[in-house]
């Protein structure tokens, strides 16, 4: 991905959005970060209204923050914001970090040290079949290109302690995912799974 390009991402400060946030900025892109500690919640419609428009010039969004104060919807309210103001753009991407974990949904799994994974993972479910939806009404030719990563567990500062010793993926290896997806620009990319091997 030799071309320059404006990114946004939500989440830029802990985890894998931070991860990311900062190989895109190594990588030359200009990158605007979005998260509660920088003053915007993607829980308050108020705060969501500001991220859409200050992103405006922006060539791609990358819809990473997931909610853990109230385990909610506020991701899917903040990539329906940003699908239907960017709708129609064809120069556009929206990423949407989605998880693997929404495939076992409606299970009522556990983790330790998470517990209200559940909640988790019907809020990912949801994300994946608003996306669904959407994606039938979509000409991805004319319009914005709509993507959505489904990585499996991958280690950052939150989960080392608990998978160190485990197969998962290291966040370089979703930087390599988004920077295939952002590259093969004439190759459509509708929901992609992927996980350790």
């Amino acid at each position: 991905m030799a071309e320059k390009i404006k990114i946004a991402i939500t989440g830029h400060t802990k985890g894998l959005g931070k991860y990311l946030h900062d190989a895109f900025i190594a990588d030359g892109h200009i990158v605007l970060g979005f998260s509660r500690s920088n003053g915007y919640n993607i829980k308050n419609k108020e705060d969501r209204e500001r991220i859409v428009a200050e992103v405006n010039d922006c060539n791609v969004f990358i819809n990473n923050a997931f909610n853990y104060e109230d385990w909610d919807n506020s991701q899917l309210d903040m990539l329906k914001d940003i699908y239907y103001s960017w709708i129609n753009n064809k120069d556009k991407s929206i990423i949407n970090m989605s998880s693997s974990a929404s495939d076992l949904y409606p299970a009522p799994i556990t983790v330790p040290g998470v517990p209200r994974y559940p909640d988790y993972i019907k809020a990912k479910w949801e994300q994946d079949k608003w996306l669904v939806t959407v994606r039938n009404f979509l000409n991805t030719r004319e319009q914005v290109r709509l993507v959505n990563l489904k990585p499996g567990r991958a280690l950052t500062e939150k989960t080392y302690d608990k998978w160190k010793d485990q197969k998962v993926l290291k966040t370089s290896d979703v930087y390599k995912i988004i920077q295939i997806v952002l590259k093969e620009k004439d190759i459509e990319f509708s929901t992609v799974t992927f996980k350790a091997f």
